[in-house]
């Protein structure tokens, strides 16, 4: 169920401290979308080694405004 892994997502973060946080493999983003919202001044970076997913989180980055960072 897409909400229950959203919550083990969100109790994910407890352990994360602020400042520079990278996640490796974003897929989707939740979890880059969630990093942002919980460290609103810290830089999130995500890599990924797929084009394909790097490109289409780039594009969701511009429509949505997003701050966090991607990088193949």
């Amino acid at each position: 169920h897409m909400n229950s892994a959203r919550s083990d997502k969100q109790r994910m973060l407890d352990h994360v401290p602020p400042g520079l946080i990278v996640e490796v493999g974003p897929g989707g983003g939740v979890v880059l979308d969630l990093i942002e919202s919980r460290f609103p001044s810290g830089r999130v970076v995500g890599i990924d080694a797929s084009r394909m997913v790097v490109e289409a989180l780039q594009s969701r980055k511009a429509k949505e405004g997003r701050r966090w960072e991607i990088i193949e």
